[in-house]
């Protein structure tokens, strides 16, 4: 365990791939056909468990992010299609009340649009 904490406290990129964010976008690209999208909701459920458990994992290494050597590369992972993606997915489920569900179909044809325009 002693080798995967400095493993951790030495990778800023390793924590931002690990944001809940991050693997929700990456889900749901990775999708090509029906039934990875029918399969969607059980592999989201697998990882908000797994994420409830890395939390307490990473609770415990109490180091600053910003202070790693790798930190200006996962500010780049989070203009990631992948992560922003997610980050909308839940903004959305927080504003289920106000509508924002409803929204999301459009939220994220908007986000893909924006992202690949940036790209050019």
């Amino acid at each position: 365990c002693y080798q995967k904490k400095d493993l951790i406290s030495n990778s800023a990129v390793l924590i931002v791939k690990n944001h809940l964010s991050y693997k929700l976008g990456k889900i749901l690209l990775e999708c090509k056909n029906l039934k990875d999208f029918v399969e969607i909701p059980i592999i989201i459920k697998y990882f908000l468990w797994e994420s409830k458990n890395e939390k307490a994992y990473f609770k415990s290494f109490l180091f600053e992010i910003e202070k790693l050597d790798d930190y200006n590369q996962s500010c780049s992972i989070t203009n990631y299609l992948s992560y922003q993606l997610g980050k909308l997915i839940i903004e959305s489920f927080k504003g289920w009340y106000k509508g924002y569900l409803l929204l999301l179909p459009y939220r994220a044809f908007i986000l893909y649009r924006k992202i690949k325009k940036d790209k050019r």
